[in-house]
This record gives structure tokens, C-alpha cells and sequence, in this order.
């Protein structure tokens, strides 16, 4: 019988037959896309292997186990909102429909009180200036001097919109062009720097152009709907590491506002807008209109746009187990 091979990570990252070939990674390192878990203590032929679904990581993580999928689980609000009442309305449909109870309700649609004053603002950030852009808007239109595209802003998120989209929406907001200059302003100053700092981050949605009720549009007249605003995750970083990444923004970023998000028990993310100085190309400020404290804030998704100022790390803990988010 011949002697058993080790199955190990090649040189260009393919899987194939290696005899005998030590690891070279430390424990805990693959480099897979996430929802593979990726736990130091399971191996196949003695190479180490993520799994989907998998037990995680000693010390790392609160649960054993990857929290199963319940009903609650699917009250998400993809969107963000800066008002963010979206959340409260499908978790009380929810209840009226009998798919949650009335204790798992107010489980999710309670704000917790947190236990200390929290991270609050810090002086603000210069912004950068950012020129209108020229020409006809396709997706391929080049938004930042550093090559931002329109395509990374509205279609390559996780929930993407299209041109047709950007046009048939903002006749009645602040005009097609006006957005995508925003949305330029708001890759330059926010984006990019995030970016820079953490390359694992996924915008799930910046631009976003209404709904329709009853036959009728109903135009997103907010930060996301003039292209100042995005809602942001983080590739494998666990739930409780975003409070540390919000500080970071609160401190390096010059946002409009900034807010910590989480839905109890299922997910969290960062909602950050930019509004430039004088508004050239229309929209809105939370600073101005909401007043500051609104500006920086931990918020629940499913409390009905109740904002408990600063950001809160306990309140974070308490809401969400310590999984990865965003798979």
C-alpha cells in the first residue's frame, strides 16, 4: 500500500497533494472567505481545515457553537437609516403575524441603558475637498483621484443599485448628478481612509432610491438617498470588534454621523455619512438638522430610531454573542 499523502495549501493557494510537507501557517491562519470557520484544532490528514458551520475557535467566541438561524434572525434592516424606524415597523409585523412571541419582541426592540458614559466626540477631522465629476455617469465612472469607481459605491455592495435606478429615483431629490458627486465626496473622505485602514471592509449599501407603496415610488429623502451615506460590515471581524473600529472612524473620519448599529442578537454594522461644507451638491446634514447629539451614536435597528448617545461597548456585548459577522 502506498504511504499516505498530506493534503496541504500550494503555492498558489489550489489544494494538492504534498508528502509530508510541514504547515506553513500559524494556527488559526487560513486564508478563506468567511462563513468557513475556521477553527486551529480540526485536521484532515493532518493539515489543518475550515469548515462551514463549524465549531469555533477557543476563546474567541462566546457560544460553541454558530448561533442557529431563528425568526428574529431574519428581522434585518439592510438598508441602515439614520432614522431608522424600519426595523421597529417588521419586528411589530412580525409580532401581529404570530412569528415571534411578545417576549422575543421586546427582547429585540428594547435599547439597553448602558453602564458607562461611553466614547463620545472627538475633535473634528479636516475634510478634503472633492470636484464635481464630469461627463456621462456609467458605472465605470472614476469618482476619487485614487480611482474610486461608481460601481464600488452602488454595485459592488451587498445590496446593489443601478444607473437606471440612480436616474429614475433623484428627479425629485437633488438630481442624478448631485448624488454621484456625494457619493464621490463621501468615497474620498470616508471610504478610502476606512479602507486604507481596514481592507476587509464590505459596503452593503451607500445609494439608496426609495421603494414603492401601493404603486407609488416613495423617494429615500435622507443621507442615503442624496449619496452621503453608507452602511458598512467587516469581513470576519466578530461582533464586539466593531465597537473598536467605530472609535477609530469617530477619531480619524470627518463624518457627518456616525453610528454603531445592531439588531439583538443577530447582527451589527456602522453607519457613517458625510456631508461636505456648504452642501455644493445638495442633500443634508444630521449635525445641523438633528442636533450634535445625534451625531455619534449606538443604535439599536429595531428600537424605532431610538439613539443612545456616544459609543457604547457593554451595550454591544450585551446584545449580540461574539460571532463573526458579514460571511
Amino acid at each position: 500500500m502506498p504511504t499516505p499523502q498530506s493534503t496541504s495549501i500550494g503555492p498558489s493557494g489550489g489544494i494538492g497533494p504534498y508528502p509530508n510537507l510541514p504547515h506553513q501557517h500559524s494556527p488559526g491562519s487560513l486564508n478563506r472567505q468567511e462563513p468557513l470557520y475556521n477553527p486551529f484544532n480540526v485536521y484532515a490528514n493532518g493539515v489543518e481545515i475550515a469548515l462551514y458551520n463549524a465549531a469555533t475557535v477557543p476563546g474567541t467566541f462566546t457560544d460553541t457553537t454558530v448561533p442557529r438561524v431563528t425568526v428574529a434572525a431574519a428581522i434585518q434592516n439592510v438598508d441602515g437609516d439614520d432614522g431608522n424606524t424600519a426595523g421597529k415597523a417588521e419586528a411589530d409585523r412580525f409580532l401581529a403575524e404570530g412569528r415571534i412571541t411578545a417576549e422575543e419582541h421586546k427582547k429585540i426592540t428594547t435599547t439597553a441603558s448602558p453602564k458607562t458614559p461611553g466614547v463620545g466626540p472627538s475633535a473634528p477631522v479636516p475634510s478634503r475637498s472633492s470636484a464635481a465629476v464630469p461627463g456621462n455617469i456609467t458605472l465605470a465612472t472614476v469618482l476619487t483621484p485614487n480611482g474610486t469607481t461608481l460601481a464600488t459605491m452602488i454595485k459592488n455592495v451587498s445590496f446593489p443599485r443601478t444607473i437606471q435606478q440612480l436616474a429614475d429615483h433623484n428627479s425629485t431629490v437633488i438630481g442624478a448628478q448631485n448624488v454621484v458627486n456625494n457619493l464621490a465626496a463621501l468615497a474620498l473622505n470616508c471610504l478610502e481612509p476606512i479602507k486604507a485602514k481596514y481592507p476587509n471592509v464590505q459596503i452593503t449599501n451607500s445609494f439608496r432610491h426609495g421603494e414603492v407603496k401601493n404603486g407609488q415610488k416613495i423617494p429615500d429623502r435622507g443621507q442615503h438617498g442624496s449619496g452621503q451615506a453608507m452602511d458598512l460590515q467587516f469581513r470576519g471581524v466578530p461582533a464586539h470588534s466593531y465597537f473598536d473600529i467605530a472609535v477609530w472612524i469617530s477619531k480619524n473620519i470627518p463624518y457627518d454621523q456616525l453610528l454603531l448599529e445592531y439588531k439583538v442578537g443577530t447582527t451589527v454594522w456602522i453607519h457613517v455619512s458625510f456631508a461636505a461644507p456648504g452642501l455644493p451638491f445638495g442633500g443634508t446634514s444630521v449635525r445641523k438638522s438633528k442636533g450634535v447629539a445625534s451625531t455619534l451614536a449606538t443604535l439599536n435597528g429595531a428600537a424605532g430610531g431610538k439613539f443612545t448617545p456616544n459609543l457604547h461597548a457593554d451595550i454591544i456585548q450585551g446584545a449580540l454573542t461574539n460571532k463573526v459577522v458579514l460571511g
